[in-house]
Protein backbone atom coordinates (compact mmCIF):
# COMPACT_ATOMS: atom_id res chain seq x y z
CA UNK A 1 0.00 0.00 0.00
CA UNK A 2 1.18 3.57 -1.15
CA UNK A 3 0.39 6.53 -0.02
CA UNK A 4 1.21 10.53 -0.82
CA UNK A 5 4.32 11.26 -0.03
CA UNK A 6 6.40 7.91 -0.56
CA UNK A 7 9.17 8.00 -3.06
CA UNK A 8 8.03 4.79 -5.81
CA UNK A 9 9.02 3.56 -8.93
CA UNK A 10 6.15 3.19 -11.49
CA UNK A 11 6.77 0.42 -14.06
CA UNK A 12 3.94 0.78 -16.92
CA UNK A 13 2.71 -1.88 -18.95
CA UNK A 14 4.72 -1.11 -22.11
CA UNK A 15 7.73 -1.54 -20.40
CA UNK A 16 8.73 1.82 -19.40
CA UNK A 17 8.61 3.88 -15.84
CA UNK A 18 9.10 6.32 -13.49
CA UNK A 19 11.01 7.21 -10.32
CA UNK A 20 9.24 9.86 -8.02
CA UNK A 21 7.13 11.32 -4.69
CA UNK A 22 3.63 10.51 -5.00
CA UNK A 23 1.64 14.03 -4.75
CA UNK A 24 -2.09 12.80 -5.47
CA UNK A 25 -4.12 9.79 -5.53
CA UNK A 26 -7.20 9.02 -7.62
CA UNK A 27 -9.73 6.66 -8.06
CA UNK A 28 -8.27 6.45 -11.67
CA UNK A 29 -4.59 6.21 -11.39
CA UNK A 30 -1.36 8.44 -9.19
CA UNK A 31 0.44 11.20 -9.61
CA UNK A 32 4.33 11.45 -9.52
CA UNK A 33 6.20 14.91 -8.71
CA UNK A 34 9.35 14.11 -11.01
CA UNK A 35 11.05 17.08 -10.39
CA UNK A 36 9.57 19.02 -13.42
CA UNK A 37 6.77 21.62 -13.97
CA UNK A 38 4.07 19.20 -14.06
CA UNK A 39 3.05 15.68 -12.42
CA UNK A 40 3.67 12.83 -14.44
CA UNK A 41 -0.14 10.88 -14.22
CA UNK A 42 -0.28 7.13 -14.36
CA UNK A 43 -3.57 5.47 -15.16
CA UNK A 44 -4.49 2.68 -12.61
CA UNK A 45 -4.72 0.47 -16.19
CA UNK A 46 -1.11 1.11 -17.14
CA UNK A 47 0.57 0.30 -14.18
CA UNK A 48 2.18 -3.09 -14.29
CA UNK A 49 3.90 -2.59 -10.55
CA UNK A 50 5.27 -0.01 -8.46
CA UNK A 51 7.62 -0.43 -5.61
CA UNK A 52 9.36 1.62 -2.69
CA UNK A 53 12.38 3.34 -4.19
CA UNK A 54 14.57 5.41 -1.61
CA UNK A 55 16.95 7.73 -3.03
CA UNK A 56 19.12 8.12 0.04
CA UNK A 57 20.34 4.09 -0.52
Amino acid sequence: MFFKGDEVFVYTTDGGGCAGIISHITSKGVYLYTGGKKDKYFRADEIDRMVSHNWND
